[in-house]
């Protein structure tokens, strides 16, 4: 007998394993081979300050590498090598022949950091499904695709290189503010070192914390926790700092010059690019895309974002308590316009413009219906 329920829930598990693989193929540039913070400098940790404090993906990249037996790391590496040999004599543009072969120089852990990311990506779309569904905001099919649209967001932050711990990030956020949002601790507690020792941003979920839970919860309890976090925090940070003491680089980089600058010429904020040509989509899909602070599509979101602000969930609309800290630490010691800077950030500007655009659908619909009925 025909179950659809079981058929609907495979059909959506390949759609969102298929979503993964054409997000992570789109990467236009991995930043494998870059000494400062390549994959293969930060596997070796030998990377520059302060990328080199983002442990985490190393770790299980070669935690990975170190349990897998070598002739199977032979064979990955032998069969990898051969077809990206062939691919690069096959292609015309000398960027992307590079590229290919820079893989083929450190194949398996290339291949670690492509397959983990599409793992961390498809883990994602679970845990975005699942706070949206605890927002009990929109309809039951409404859920299911919406993290399919990150398919079209995604593209959006791919202006400057991937890093090796950017999905991390995204899913150990995303995770994070789920295990709050249910106001699961045990998780929660477990979820943050994690989330720090991938990059030290996540600390953002304690201002989250903080401001969302002050009176909220018994305040022995918040107290009790909020120093645990802050703690943590230092306690990581600091044990970070004296093992990767000798490293070159520095513990934080300024960049205020440099931003200041980009921002004063007109024509960033209006910038639209082709969408595709990754490293394993050698093809461009012709639909002009924005790019960096792209002012319609931020002014877009924005107006998403803030529209019927009053009726949205309390979590989420006190959750962007940390937007304008960000936005300094961006400018101050990131590349203003380098938007996977700000993965943090994408989950709740991406459900909250998600209700905008529900909300901005019902009013429309509330509007046509009432004319109609009028008339």
């Amino acid at each position: 007998m025909f179950n659809y329920q079981v058929f609907y829930k495979i059909a959506l598990i390949l759609l969102y394993i298929l979503a993964s693989i054409l997000i992570v193929a789109s990467i236009k540039s991995p930043s494998l081979i870059n000494d400062r913070a390549g994959v293969i400098s930060l596997t070796e940790f030998k990377g520059h300050k302060p990328f080199q404090y983002r442990v985490l993906m190393p770790l299980v990249i070669r935690g990975i590498e170190y349990i897998t037996p070598q002739a199977f790391i032979d064979m990955i590496q032998s069969k990898v090598c051969v077809a990206l040999e062939n691919k690069a004599d096959q292609t015309q543009l000398e960027s992307r022949k590079e590229k290919l072969l820079s893989i083929a120089n450190n194949p398996f852990r290339a291949c670690l950091f492509f397959g983990i990311n599409i793992v961390l990506i498809f883990a994602f779309f679970i845990i975005l499904r699942k706070l949206l569904f605890a927002t009990s905001y929109f309809k039951s099919w409404v859920y299911d695709l919406l993290p399919l649209s990150f398919v079209l967001i995604m593209p959006i932050f791919y202006g400057y290189p991937n890093y090796i711990y950017d999905f991390m990030h995204l899913m150990l956020f995303t995770l994070g503010l789920y295990a709050m949002y249910k106001e699961k601790w045990l998780l929660y507690i477990l979820i943050l070192p994690l989330a720090i020792l991938n990059k030290e941003t996540a600390i953002m979920l304690t201002v989250i914390f903080a401001f969302v839970y002050y009176k909220k919860l018994p305040r022995a309890l918040f107290r009790k926790m909020l120093i645990y976090q802050v703690m943590m925090f230092i306690v990581l940070k600091l044990g970070l700092y004296l093992i990767f003491m000798e490293n070159p680089g520095s513990v934080v980089e300024y960049h205020i010059q440099w931003n200041l600058k980009h921002l004063s010429y007109w024509h960033h904020y209006f910038r639209f690019e082709p969408i595709g040509k990754g490293i394993f989509l050698p093809f461009y899909i012709p639909i002009p895309w924005p790019i960096g602070l792209n002012l319609p599509f931020l002014g877009i979101t924005a107006i998403l974002v803030i529209y019927d602000w009053i009726n949205k969930p309390p979590f989420f609309r006190k959750a962007t308590i940390y937007f304008p800290l960000t936005l300094v630490l961006a400018l101050t010691m990131g590349l203003i316009p380098e938007l996977r800077a700000y993965y943090d950030m994408a989950p709740i500007v991406f459900i909250l413009a998600a209700m905008g655009f529900n909300d901005v659908i019902r009013d429309v619909k509330r509007k046509f219906e009432g004319g109609y009925n009028a008339g």
